[in-house]
């Protein structure tokens, strides 16, 4: 048998698609659901260690979402899946998403140990991390611990939004003579209510730590750790700042910094001490520091082209000569956090920073450390992030130093220098984002429609998704202030199933704070439906019968089967993922208990195949490779 094909259409001058419901603007670019779900990644393969050598580009528009883990909030969002493995050399991973359809892309990343997704085990990105959440259409991070021959799962999201386009950058890196083994960092305090990962509100002040944890010298000519060098986005306000750049109240393992003998090691009399510097040059030639003003706020930044794939590879110029580093001076670093007071082979001490060694006390395999540098942020202002969008940016990070490319030892510098950067964006809004308390509605039955008010005061329109995706197959998911929704509801899976509605409000354009964000859940339970067969015989009304659709996925040709005996002509449509009926087809009643068609002019992706007549009727879902 044949469909009937029925074609998608949006009438001009109307803001509603016809068949679809959905903004005409987003109709004319197809939804994005054939890899939405953890068995249908996309498989990057083997993805060898080196260069930058995954630049994907994925969309995740309208995709169903994933609760992956709890508290991560992206779960909530649409959520596509890319699947790759890992060789022998495999140590750390740099990953980089980015989008100009979407402002906060948000990822995870699963090992499998099974090699499916049956296991899935979340990888620590950051501290106490699995998931990032970014802002201004970018997220990544860089240096991520993972295995070597290892199977892997990345999950694709977009918060607060329904997504779009998106390009994915990879690259994996060896261990090599790392220096650093273990850093973090970590928000431990915020004035305001919220989690501490965010979102932060303006003119809020947080307390932040940069973590060392563990250093090794084996292995890199003895060199011990020298200098932190902080790096922040616009999105801080420049009163955090004193006058020579550093950020208020810092200090290391809660002592003052400059304070004489606040690092952790010193040999005999000699103390290391930590101090604020902004006069500290590099010894050696290397390509893949740049150093500059990227966001034009007066602020030196600096990155690694080694491991950031939007860093200008511009690279800086080392000085001259061992052992005390004199005249010609090397490319200064930017401002931040260094160690002098153990004093080398020079004839004075430091400072400068360059005849010293830096903060440590073994050669081997033992671990140095920790080192805690922590300091006050505050927000900007509301109206600041209103006229430069750069003045969102929340990220934090910083870049580690080893006395081998800034002191007066002389080991190896390429050694230290794969140390890679650290790096979190945290997530701000120009304005406030106030989230309601959950609405908890009345239980609902599998076929009831769903009839939901969504208005609040000041609210110009509404954006929201409803979990899980399969109960709600015909949604509509904008809409105007005041739009009821009407959504009618499917659940054939014989359990009670929970659902959570997320609708994300944007205040009207006449508002001073008109880019808050307001957030309201709804909850309620679908109590399932069994599926029913009606017969002549009063004997069996109402008996369950089992009705099956094979194989699946479905490539080709789908089988449809049912164990009663059809008295009248039933009708199969079948739905596409938003609602709109895509193909139908006549049962014609006969001896047979079974037909067959084909779907080979669908598209992969999700589907809902209704098979029904004045006796009975059964939705069941469909999926298309």
């Amino acid at each position: 048998m044949s469909f009937k094909m029925i074609a998608k259409s949006c009438k001009a001058g109307l803001l509603i698609c016809t068949l679809s419901l959905t903004p005409c603007g987003i109709q004319s670019q197809d939804p994005c659901l054939d890899y939405d779900e953890c068995m249908d990644a996309i498989d990057l393969g083997l993805i060898p260690t080196g260069d930058w050598n995954v630049n994907e580009i994925g969309c995740n528009l309208y995709a169903s979402p994933d609760t992956l883990i709890s508290g991560c909030l992206m779960g909530d969002y649409p959520t596509v899946w890319y699947k790759f493995t890992t060789d022998l050399e495999a140590a750390s991973i740099s990953i980089t998403i980015s989008s100009d359809d979407f402002e906060m892309p948000a990822f995870s990343l699963f090992e499998s140990p099974n090699n499916g997704c049956s296991e899935l085990e979340p990888v620590l990105l950051r501290y106490t991390t699995y998931c990032i959440i970014g802002s201004d259409g970018l997220a990544k991070v860089s240096g991520a611990r993972i295995d070597t021959s290892s199977t892997l799962y990345l999950a694709v999201s977009s918060h607060l939004s329904i997504g779009g386009d998106f390009s994915i950058h990879m690259r994996i890196l060896p261990e090599g003579f790392i220096c650093v083994k273990d850093r973090s960092l970590k928000i431990t305090h915020r004035s305001n209510e919220g989690p501490l990962e965010g979102p932060f509100d303006p003119n809020e002040e947080v307390r932040v730590c940069l973590n060392v944890e563990a250093f090794v010298a084996a292995n890199n000519g003895c060199q011990w750790f020298q200098g932190l060098v902080p790096v922040f986005g616009n999105g801080w306000d420049p009163s955090s700042f004193d006058s020579l750049g550093q950020p208020m109240n810092a200090t290391v393992n809660d002592l003052p910094i400059g304070e004489p003998g606040n690092g952790l090691y010193g040999l005999g009399s000699e103390l290391a001490t930590w101090d604020w510097f902004d006069d500290v040059d590099y010894h050696h030639d290397y390509d893949d520091l740049t150093i500059g003003d990227f966001d034009n706020n007066g602020r030196m930044d600096m990155c690694n082209s080694h491991y950031d794939p939007e860093c200008p590879f511009e690279g800086i110029k080392g000085g001259c000569c061992e052992a005390c580093w004199g005249n010609p001076l090397g490319d200064t670093l930017p401002a931040g956090w260094f160690a002098y007071g153990i004093n080398g082979s020079c004839p004075n001490p430091g400072p400068p920073i360059r005849v010293d060694w830096g903060d440590g006390n073994a050669c081997n395999e033992e671990i140095m450390g920790p080192w805690e540098f922590c300091f006050d942020l505050i927000t900007r202002d509301i109206l600041d992030c209103a006229e430069d969008s750069t003045t969102r940016d929340l990220s934090i990070g910083f870049l580690t130093f080893a006395d081998g490319e800034i002191g007066a030892w002389t080991g190896n510098s390429s050694v230290c220098s794969n140390d890679a950067p650290l790096n979190l964006s945290f997530e701000a809004s120009c304005g406030r984002i106030t989230n309601l308390d959950p609405e908890i509605l009345a239980p609902l039955n599998s076929g009831d429609t769903l009839f939901y008010l969504i208005e609040e005061p000041d609210i110009l329109d509404w954006e929201w998704n409803i979990s899980p995706f399969w109960a709600v197959p015909y949604l509509q998911n904008t809409g105007q202030n005041g739009f009821t929704l009407s959504a009618p509801l499917v659940n054939t899976t014989g359990d009670t199933v929970d659902i959570t509605g997320i609708f994300i409000g944007k205040y009207g354009p006449d508002l001073v704070e008109s880019n808050d964000r307001l957030v309201k859940k709804i909850k309620f339970k679908l109590i399932s439906e069994t599926p029913t067969a009606v017969s002549p015989d009063a004997t069996k009304a109402n008996q369950s019968e089992k009705i099956k659709l094979y194989p699946m996925p479905v490539s080709e040709t789908v089988t449809l089967e049912w164990s009663f005996i059809l008295m009248h002509v039933a009708l199969i449509r079948i739905y596409d993922f938003h609602g709109q009926e895509v193909a139908q087809m006549d049962v014609v009643p006969a001896n047979l208990q079974r037909t067959q068609f084909s779907t080979a002019g669908l598209p992969p992706g999700i589907y809902y195949v209704s098979f029904s007549n004045a006796d009975f009727k059964y939705v069941t879902k469909m999926v298309k490779i």
